[in-house]
């Protein structure tokens, strides 16, 4: 006795599930016939996200806290959408370093509702965070 028990509807049981198993492991049939055709010769662009491609990018803001700019003033901003779920205000100083694109840049370019990545320095204290850095626009892919 088999562990779907004996008997004709057991059979197609198993063999049913055998398909959507081999069904489950077969590529789509859309993507061959389109690279044939020659409509698909490379892999989709991947490069024109907000962030850039996640694969080569996100090793390197490991550590970065990140949020979408809610508020902004002259020595703070505050994040929404954050690790936390909750708004945060991280504080500005002369210390801090923006940078949009890749390139050097200043507070005045970040607006409301931009998404950032900010590696902050936390008081131990206080538990206030302080910008060090602050990471807009594009990011370029580090160098392999």
């Amino acid at each position: 006795m088999t562990i779907f028990g004996e008997g004709r509807s057991n059979r197609v049981a198993f063999f049913s599930i055998v398909l959507l198993f081999l069904a489950a492991f077969e590529p789509p049939a859309a993507i061959p016939a389109a690279r044939a055709a020659g409509q698909l010769t490379k892999d989709p662009d991947q490069s024109h996200g907000r962030f850039g491609d996640p694969m080569t990018v996100a090793p390197n803001l490991e550590g970065y806290l990140y949020g979408v700019v809610k508020g902004k003033a002259a020595d703070s901003l505050t994040l929404d959408k954050t690790k936390f779920g909750v708004e945060k205000e991280i504080r500005l100083d002369k210390k801090t370093k923006y940078v949009r694109d890749g390139k050097p840049s200043r507070l005045a370019e970040i607006q409301v509702g931009d998404p950032v990545y900010v590696a902050v320095k936390t008081d131990k204290k206080s538990g206030d965070m302080t910008a060090k850095k602050i990471l807009s626009g594009v990011l370029p892919a580090p160098a392999h």
